[in-house]
């Protein structure tokens, strides 16, 4: 296991983990800005649009659940248990 499971400690290897979640969250809200200020074709922004948008919805639903495993009894998760 790479996520220790208190909240009072946490592994380095966690750590990296987080720190990629939070890059490819970053990633897709890029993504999303630049298919908004981009001029052309639109089936390009279209498609640049809907892969900022998973992108940020299956890396928060990642980080989400790598919270809630720490973090026993958050009520709140969104694709991933």
């Amino acid at each position: 296991s790479y996520v220790h499971g208190s909240s009072q400690a946490q592994f380095i290897a966690e750590t990296h983990i987080v720190i990629l979640l939070y890059a490819a969250i970053t990633f897709g809200i890029v993504l999303l800005n630049e298919s908004v200020t981009q001029k052309g074709d639109v089936g390009k922004r279209r498609i640049v649009t809907i892969l900022g948008l998973a992108t940020v919805v299956v890396f928060f639903s990642i980080l989400l659940s790598v919270f809630r495993s720490k973090y026993h009894g958050y009520p709140y998760s969104f694709l991933i248990r």
